[in-house]
């Protein structure tokens, strides 16, 4: 540490909810680090030997109290053979080679007021685990739920890449790659409240609407199915941007893609989004050749439907027409669907690292309500009209 006894920490701001930050230096030799947060639990950190957020199967720096009587606890390098909490176990005597190692958790700290702390030094190479002495390398952190004990689970999770060369502070560099980053995730909020807060479910409204748009507006077509159509592409656009910038933004950051639910599900529902779009382009024909017609009827369905042109048609449509009609308006539910869990989750997300996103959460509620009562609106008014046509 004499080596670099005179050089900065580098300070790098994990999540602000709970509010947790990682101040750390590097020498050729060795890695300092101190880490605290709000939340008061176990603290713990560890070398990402595989390149990813996985824990599972790499070391971790682990800070935990033994006694409720004391905020001072003890740290230890520990194994993290699984996720349960039996699986995580304290290395041999030998190989226990921190220098410098504290951990407090409790109702007030010497930098937190109410958190906890965990600071040590540890060698560079330890053993066969060998952290590279410059370059972006990734390190995996988590907060437990308890200052007492492994069970309960994690109250954060995850993984971030420092910059390590020697006595070198990058703070710049860091905070200027956490401005870029949320510079991103503020457009990606903005065109996911465009895409799945206005745009699909006014598109979905315009076709459940649609005796109320019966006009012509533009080359023989319904006014309805202009506006279902255009709503539709420019949600698609949004979502190609939305889905291609997340994947830049977060090369930038760590790398780490689709591990989360909400990314999981963003994914998933770029590929409804995009099938949704492919299938519409390529419907089938709403009726037969007339030589099909004449060769079998087993294959129309006589029903009032819009053609083509977005008017109303009395004549024999294709079972196949049929089924893709079924299909589609299923598949606009469940992304509809979707697309609501994603604002609500995408608004948690964007709170962990913005901070207070409440009245947000309130207009998303509000917004919700008006969804669902215009849902209910169109079930009624579907309902009340199939029976008078009965």
């Amino acid at each position: 540490a004499d080596e670099c006894a005179d050089a900065k920490y580098t300070t790098v701001i994990l999540s602000l909810d709970p509010p947790t930050r990682i101040l750390y230096r590097s020498t050729s030799t060795a890695l300092e680090v101190m880490m605290e947060s709000t939340n008061v639990g176990w603290i713990g950190f560890g070398f990402a030997s595989d390149g990813t957020e996985k824990m599972v199967g790499n070391k971790a720096v682990i800070g935990i109290l033994s006694t409720s009587s004391s905020p001072v606890g003890v740290v230890r390098k520990y194994s993290l053979g699984g996720i349960d909490p039996s699986n995580v176990v304290a290395l041999a005597g030998e190989e226990q080679t921190l220098v410098n190692a504290t951990f407090i958790a409790g109702p007030s700290t010497a930098e937190v007021q109410g958190g906890s702390r965990l600071q040590f030094v540890k060698d560079l190479v330890d053993g066969d685990e060998i952290i590279p002495s410059e370059g972006k390398v990734r390190f995996i952190y988590a907060l437990g739920q308890n200052p007492l004990s492994f069970e309960g689970g994690h109250r954060l999770r995850s993984s971030v890449l420092l910059d390590l060369a020697p006595c070198v502070d990058f703070t710049a560099i860091q905070e200027k790659r956490a401005r870029d980053y949320k510079r991103s995730l503020r457009i990606h909020g903005i065109l996911a409240a465009v895409a799945f807060g206005f745009l699909i479910p006014l598109a979905i409204a315009a076709s459940a609407a649609r005796q109320y748009l019966d006009f012509e507006i533009c080359c023989g077509k319904k006014a309805w199915f202009m506006v279902h159509i255009t709503l539709n592409t420019l949600s698609f656009l949004c979502v190609i941007v939305l889905f291609v910038g997340s994947i830049l933004s977060k090369n930038a950051v760590n790398g780490n893609h689709f591990k989360k639910t909400h990314e999981k599900v963003g994914l998933a529902l770029f590929i409804l989004v995009s099938f949704q779009v492919i299938t519409s382009i390529f419907r089938p024909k709403t009726s037969l050749a007339k030589k099909s017609m004449e060769k079998s009827d087993s294959d129309l369905v006589i029903d009032t439907f819009e053609d083509e042109k977005g008017q109303l048609s009395s004549q024999p449509k294709s079972r196949a027409r049929m089924m893709w009609e079924i299909g589609h308006k299923i598949l606009a539910s469940v992304i509809l669907g979707m697309a609501m869990y994603q604002l609500y989750s995408g608004l948690h997300a964007y709170g962990r690292i913005f901070g207070q996103v409440d009245s947000w959460i309130t207009a998303y509620w509000i917004w919700l309500g008006f969804a669902l009562a215009f849902v209910t609106f169109v079930i009624y008014r579907n309902t009340v009209s199939f029976a008078k046509a009965g």
